[in-house]
């Protein structure tokens, strides 16, 4: 199978991927076939919100809603995070891209506010994504 990408077991007691041990395998693949690395709410407990605490902040952002965790709380017994994100979007009338930014400043509020100073390394990237052309973010 030509372009399979081989990837060596870790042992159990490794910390994980870090650059020392994953011989280049993202670097290898972008190569021949491309990848992409998604990171969300859910996926790191830490640097990032899980679902629920996004929901929260996002409802804390429409000045309508006093208690947003107790208004979380009462509708996630009948709809699904993503349905309560969806609804929050409706809710703040925001656009697909203004909305994107604003799930963009929440997810990496905690990082961003970590990383201090060396958060602007990130908008040097030649190739970010996420670039902003107002620094102050």
């Amino acid at each position: 199978m030509s372009g399979a990408i081989s990837i060596l077991p870790v042992p159990a007691h490794d910390p994980g991927l870090h650059w020392g041990n994953c011989h280049n395998v993202l670097a290898n693949s972008a190569k021949t076939s491309g990848w992409a690395l998604c990171v969300g709410a859910g996926t790191s407990f830490g640097p990032f919100p899980d679902w629920g605490k996004l929901v929260c902040m996002l409802m804390g952002k429409d000045s309508g809603v006093v208690d947003p965790i107790g208004l979380r709380d009462e509708l996630s017994g009948s709809f699904s995070y993503d349905a309560l994100i969806q609804a929050s979007k409706d809710a703040l009338r925001m656009g697909d891209d203004e909305f994107a930014t604003l799930l963009q400043d929440l997810l990496y509020e905690n990082l961003r506010k970590t990383a201090g100073t060396r958060w602007n390394l990130r908008e040097q990237s030649p190739n970010n994504c996420f670039a902003r052309t107002d620094a102050s973010k």
